[in-house]
């Protein structure tokens, strides 16, 4: 099995995350946890008849409605869980990071390697928060830096059978020069590490949208398209 090691950076001494400010959760984000605590994400292959049978518009599967939309920083995920949830109704749309924020006191930095419980409490607070959305009816759109390690904890957390997962999986110049674009300056190392980690990750390459269009609206349209066939599909269950 691969193992992905924590990604290192330099931290305050007491390890505990800065409030107050846009914050390195919203960079490093959900990363992989020390090894060997990484899942084995297994892959989900789809077979080309029934895609054939979604196309026509037959409903041979009961998908849920829920669409994370995942990536490194700078990929593009806010922007396009937007544009997508605006194409969708009802819909909910939910940011990943807003849940970390919820931290308070004796938060400790999610970067870290001693974060990792605490990491997958959010992970699964946001889950449950996702999951109900969409059992109640809404097209539910999540937006954070879900990498693939942690997908089967928070499916399990949305009490779904199944999802849909894309990621968005620009260039590492590109993550990169948007991040600064973004916030006015960058962790260029962090942001290159989070990109790599993505690209490593054990996951079936139907799921990953590699250099995506360079227009925010044909970017998401690809998404709604691959999304509505059920070619993001993913069931933790399957092997």
């Amino acid at each position: 099995m691969r193992q992905h090691p924590a990604p290192k950076h330099n931290s305050s001494s007491d390890g505990r995350a800065q409030h107050g400010h846009r914050d390195r959760a919203s960079i490093i984000g959900w990363s992989a946890p020390a090894a060997p605590l990484v899942p084995r994400v297994p892959h989900t292959e789809m077979r080309p008849e029934l895609l054939a049978e979604q196309a026509c518009g037959k409903q041979t599967v009961s998908m849920s409605s829920l669409f994370v939309i995942a990536g490194p920083p700078g990929a593009g995920k806010t922007t396009m869980s937007a544009l997508v949830s605006a194409r969708l109704s009802p819909s909910a749309l939910i940011s990943g990071d807003a849940f970390f924020r919820f931290l308070n006191q004796g938060a400790v930095a999610p970067w870290l390697p001693e974060a990792t419980e605490q990491n997958r409490v959010v992970i699964r607070a946001s889950g449950a928060a996702a999951g109900q959305f969409a059992r109640d009816g809404y097209e539910t759109v999540f937006d954070g830096v879900m990498g693939p390690w942690w997908l089967p904890t928070f499916l399990e957390a949305t009490g779904l059978d199944n999802l849909h997962y894309a990621i968005l999986l620009p260039s590492p110049d590109q993550c990169v020069q948007n991040v600064a674009a973004r916030e006015g300056h960058v962790d260029e190392v962090a942001t290159r590490d989070m990109h790599d980690q993505f690209q490593r990750a054990l996951i079936d390459t139907r799921h990953l949208l590699m250099d995506p269009p360079a227009s925010p609206e044909d970017t998401s349209t690809e998404l709604l398209s691959r999304y509505r066939l059920g070619l993001f599909a993913y069931d933790a269950r399957s092997t």
